[in-house]
């Protein structure tokens, strides 16, 4: 299913959600995936006790000959800032709020290598997303609900420019991670669902979520309790 879903040319690919369950300070998490958004770099830092820092990156260069031939390009880059409180031994509570920019490129033929479908724009990306997961050495897990605001402000197809197109999505995703202490394989499964719907037919958009990965933790401020 992955491999399926992450040859098809949509317009709007949502990139990996990104559950870092930071727990303290100087912790550092960070993920490589892949799936229906090709390939994703994830990375979060915890500030203070309470603030934690996040940058993505999803970026995909794909080119497919079958019966008929696409290439799909796309590029997201976003930060946020994020607050996040422990809960007990293992939970944690946080909620992320960022932006960033995109870019997609579509082209496609048909069985005769005719063009019938090439696109290319550019967008901004606002998103909120709380996350509440637990971690261990172990399993991790994490459930996110991320609402994103898509602006496509500049939007070209079959060589036209089309008007500007403004889209919310909600994303639910879940997250689970099973390794030992500072190494976890990832697993997520998650949809992308409209809710206020574009005016522009030809913004296709995936409407899954799924990637896997690796995660790796790193602490960088010793705790003093262990240093006699």
């Amino acid at each position: 299913m992955l491999l399926f879903l992450s040859a098809c040319s949509y317009v709007y690919i949502p990139n990996a959600a990104h559950i870092p369950l930071i727990a303290k300070k100087g912790e550092v998490s960070a993920s490589v995936l892949t799936g229906t958004s090709n390939l994703d770099f994830q990375t979060a830092y915890g500030l203070t006790d309470e603030i934690a820092l996040m940058a993505n990156g999803s970026f995909a260069n794909r080119n497919r000959v079958t019966d008929s031939a696409s290439i799909h390009k796309h590029t997201l880059i976003e930060a946020a800032c994020g607050y996040y409180k422990k809960v007990g031994r293992s939970g944690i509570l946080e909620i992320y709020g960022g932006g960033g920019y995109g870019s997609t490129f579509n082209y496609e033929l048909d069985n005769n290598y005719s063009v019938w479908g090439e696109s290319k724009g550019k967008y901004a990306k606002f998103f909120v997303q709380p996350n509440i997961g637990a971690v261990s050495d172990i399993f991790d897990g994490g459930l996110s609900l991320r609402v994103c605001y898509v602006n496509y402000f500049e939007y070209h197809y079959l060589g036209d420019l089309w008007p500007a197109s403004h889209n919310v999505f909600v994303e639910p995703v879940m997250t689970g991670r099973i390794g030992y202490k500072n190494v976890k394989f990832i697993t997520q499964i998650g949809f992308s669902i409209p809710v206020m719907f574009s005016n522009n037919d030809a913004l296709t958009f995936n409407p899954f979520i799924l990637n896997i990965g690796l995660n790796f933790k790193l602490n960088t401020i010793k705790d003093k309790s262990l240093v006699k």
